[in-house]
């Protein structure tokens, strides 16, 4: 039965009304959020405070302001945005009005460190019917404290910025021009300081620069001349209206320097030009270890001394090696990556670098999932990432009655850590014993010495029960009574008994020796809190409660739609829950459900939900929008669900947490603590005496910018043809021609000189090792409807079945259909296919496409389209 059941009716009827009856209050002060990365003791005992993890992906190199270079700029691919304003010293949080989860580069105006475009994403596209695109172009006019959308686009993984520094406006006293290109949606030309945006050729690739390739390169010098690097460097002298290739060789780097020098980078290892690509020289690149032959990634060149460069190459198993040159090229060392203060493994990451625009000996890198800077010219790179907390909480979190200062999180990739002095400090914990990380859930601690998780080998996999008994240092899988792994079946939740120490719940399984033996329970999924001497928890759809220590449990009722997280009320006995994206509040008679803030798309979301349970009237409720960043992520009332305030940081330059999944109150301190998910762990201190907030309409977040997409670049017929047929141009490789997918297996596609229909070479694609699946491929931008007639030389060898296709696909290229032209089967000479096209609707780009599916050699050659 529910305590004091008139008062609980009373609640009821209150919270039913809330919305209708509460006061338009002004709104509160800004919250005060606190970051709690993961600070070692030893990092802190050297001086280091707050202390950062970072622990999310960056999607690209630091940017440096070259007007103030103490501005730096972060990208990470779901982590958001973070600035420093002391060339790294500090990072802080940077996403007033940045709608998307993440970032894919930056570029700030090299004249205005004030001005500044953003590149935002999610590391996977945006689809249309989930409404308007988060993803897309942001532009800063205050040094990133505050964004405002420009330009939507659907890619969420790629995008080059730059500006044009011969545009510079005295009187705006900004750069006036802007280009922007990806492999999705071209090139794109801004004129008005990055407002607006069109395209300057006739085609989303103005002579055709599209490569296939994952990402291109763009840079602008101080001139105005624009480079663009794919399947080569393409230079425009007319604003991006036409390009003139320079370079024949695939760019996977390209460095300007003031001198007007161009470097690049890529299978052919280092190239440099004097004269705007006319002619090019190649350093010997003594001590560069291509690993095989595998490109040079991101060259970077000094611009205040040319003849160091730095860059990166991608080796096999996660062998990715730096180098640095001292000489322009000549020679090459490895660069030296120091650790220390970082709480996480090193994992293997692109050796992004940008050199300071005002000191030589300064750079900044990546190493691992966290920022490095080099005060020695890019010998070495050190540790500089303080204030990035980034680390994603695996499931929910709770407090030990018993010790609440000692707590163990559980993290999605990175295993876990264990603080005993109430957050101040953690100590990385290897639960895996993977080295590079691992994926935990559910995470607690009994004590100082007795902690457990569940482990798993993947996002989605099994959660085994591991633990420890002597403070996190070992770990070992819990057996059950029959010797076996237990695997947990419930929600990724941990907790214990605050009246019986010795009873502890991981899931659905239940211990009552402090984790020495352990049992599965019949009533209960597992245990989310206890509250007035009670456990509550879930069975199904179905709050459960034990009042005998979890031995047995009673069903208290069924929710509607099931539930993730619940708190209840102990002096009354009210249950929350979160249920639906909603919060919901049971009075043991009834559901209701409550009214809570709602996001800039005017959506709630509920997740996760808190209590005070010193006074319940302090709720808190959270949750993640997951594809794009909720403005009201995380939310307070102090009347018990009557008036809300917004918790999430929304004004310009405000730090605080994004995408809440998880939030629990120390039961000491009366703070909570919240997880944003790929954001962090962060707290914030109980309200003030008085502290109200408004209705929950009145606490909404303001509506999202819906800016224009692009427009979309017309077809024109002369444009729709297939460069290089004939396979004649190119050297490792014919251009324009590239391996675009491998199924399975390893695939080689290559130029072949000895082999060939007609002219001197044909496009050779061959399996590798044994039987493989894949393609290579030349994409061309087309429209929906476009017809034309292709046609083709295929040879083959082998035992594989080799298809010469033609394979549309939309604007995030998505393949869409597959029209086959030819096909041939283990050894066949040169053998003509033809056939008429009419592309489906949907379409964006078609490619020409040779498939290779077994063991054996396939050759294209004299390939023809005609409209």
């Amino acid at each position: 039965m529910v305590k004091n059941d008139n008062l609980a009716a009373l609640t009821l009827a209150l919270l039913s009304t809330a919305a209708a009856l509460s006061p338009a209050l002004a709104a509160p002060p800004a919250p005060h959020w606190v970051k709690m990365p993961l600070l070692s003791p030893e990092a802190k005992a050297a001086g280091v405070f707050p202390g950062g993890e970072g622990s999310q992906v960056l999607r690209g190199p630091i940017a440096v302001s070259a007007a103030e270079p103490n501005f730096l700029l972060m990208p990470i691919d779901v982590g958001g945005v973070y600035r420093s304003l002391d060339g790294g010293g500090h990072w802080a949080i940077a996403m007033s009005g940045w709608e998307a989860r993440g970032a894919n580069g930056f570029a700030i105006d090299p004249r205005n460190a004030k001005h500044a475009l953003g590149i935002a994403g999610n590391s996977m596209d945006w689809d249309k019917n989930w409404g308007p695109s988060p993803h897309g172009l942001y532009l800063s006019s205050d040094q990133a404290a505050s964004w405002k959308h420009v330009l939507a686009l659907t890619s969420g993984t790629n995008g080059k910025a730059a500006w044009d520094e011969s545009s510079y406006d005295p009187a705006r006293r900004v750069c006036t021009v802007a280009y922007f290109v990806s492999p999705v949606d071209g090139l794109l030309r801004s004129a008005d300081g990055g407002t607006t945006w069109a395209r300057p050729g006739a085609g989303a690739d103005p002579d055709g620069f599209r490569s296939g390739l994952e990402e291109y390169h763009l840079a602008v010098d101080r001139k105005g001349i624009v480079y663009v690097g794919s399947k080569g460097l393409f230079r425009s002298a007319d604003g991006g209206k036409t390009f003139q290739r320079v370079y024949a060789s695939s760019v996977w780097g390209l460095s300007l320097t003031p001198d007007g020098s161009i470097t690049v980078s890529g299978p052919d290892k280092i190239a440099v030009s004097h004269n705007g690509g006319q002619s090019w020289t190649a350093p010997t690149c003594a001590g560069l270890d291509t690993q095989n032959g595998k490109p040079v990634s991101d060259v970077a060149v000094c611009p205040l001394d040319p003849r160091r460069m730095l860059c990166w190459v991608q080796g096999d198993n996660w062998n990715w090696k730096r180098f640095l040159s001292k000489d322009s090229g000549a020679t090459w060392q490895p660069v030296i990556l120091d650790s220390t203060h970082a709480p996480l493994p090193p994992n293997a990451r692109p050796g992004y670098f940008t050199w300071s625009p005002t000191d030589p000996k300064v750079a900044y890198s990546l190493g691992g999932d966290w920022v490095t800077k080099s005060t020695d010219g890019g010998l070495s790179f050190h540790w500089s990432n303080n204030g990035n907390n980034g680390i994603m909480l695996g499931g929910l979190f709770n407090f030990n009655a018993h010790a609440p200062g000692v707590v163990f999180l559980g993290f999605q990739d990175y295993n876990g850590a264990l603080t005993t002095d109430g957050g101040a400090t953690w100590n990385y914990r290897d639960v895996s014993g993977r080295g590079w990380g691992g994926y935990d859930y559910g995470g607690y601690a009994l004590s100082r010495d007795v902690m457990w998780v569940g482990d798993a080998d993947s996002w989605t996999a099994p959660r085994h029960l591991r633990l420890s008994l002597d403070g996190g240092k070992t770990w070992a899988n819990a057996n059950g009574a029959e010797g076996q792994p237990l695997v947990w079946h419930g929600p990724d939740v941990s907790s214990s008994d605050p009246d019986q120490p010795k009873v502890c719940f991981a899931s659905d399984l239940r211990s009552a020796d402090s984790g020495k033996t352990w049992a599965a329970m019949t009533g209960c999924d597992g245990v989310f809190i206890a509250s007035a001497h009670l456990l509550y928890g879930d069975k199904g759809n179905a709050v459960v409660r034990s009042s005998d220590h979890g031995v047995t449990w009673q069903k208290v009722v069924d929710v509607p739609g099931g539930f993730s997280d619940l708190a209840v009320d102990p002096k009354t006995g009210l249950i929350y829950v979160a249920s639906q994206d909603h919060l919901k509040a049971w009075n043991g008679m009834q559901w209701s459900t409550l009214e809570t803030p709602r996001d800039q798309r005017g959506s709630p979301r509920v997740v996760t939900v808190a209590l005070d349970p010193s006074d319940p009237r302090v709720l808190y409720v959270g949750g993640p929008r997951n594809i794009y960043t909720s403005a009201a992520t995380v939310c307070r009332s102090t009347d018990g669900g009557l008036t809300w305030q917004n918790l999430t940081p929304l004004t310009p330059g405000a730090d605080g947490p994004h995408e809440v999944s998880a939030i629990r109150v120390d039961p000491v301190t009366h703070w909570a603590w919240v997880n944003g998910q790929c954001y962090g762990m962060w707290r914030i201190a109980p309200p003030l005496p008085g502290e109200c907030g408004v209705s929950a309409l009145l606490a909404s977040a303001p509506a999202a910018l819906t800016p224009p997409y692009p427009p979309s670049p017309p077809i024109v017929a002369a444009a729709l043809q297939v460069q290089n047929g004939g396979m004649e141009a190119g050297t490792a490789t014919p251009d324009n021609w590239a391996l675009s997918w491998t199924g399975s297996g390893k695939l080689l596609a290559s130029r072949d000189a000895a082999q060939h229909h007609g002219g001197a070479a044909s496009l050779k694609l061959a399996s590798d090792g044994g039987a493989a699946k894949g393609q290579a491929a030349q994409f061309i931008d087309a429209a929906p409807g476009a017809s034309f007639t292709v046609s083709g030389w295929v040879k083959t060898d082998g035992a594989a079945a080799v298809n010469f296709a033609v394979q549309p696909v939309n604007a995030s290229w998505v393949p869409i259909a597959f029209f086959q032209v030819g096909y041939a089967q283990n050894t066949t000479g040169w053998t003509r296919f033809e056939k008429k096209v009419t592309l489906p609707a949907d379409t964006h780009h078609v490619a020409v496409v040779l498939l290779l599916d077994g063991t054996g050699t396939a050759w294209l050659d004299d390939v023809t389209l005609t409209l």
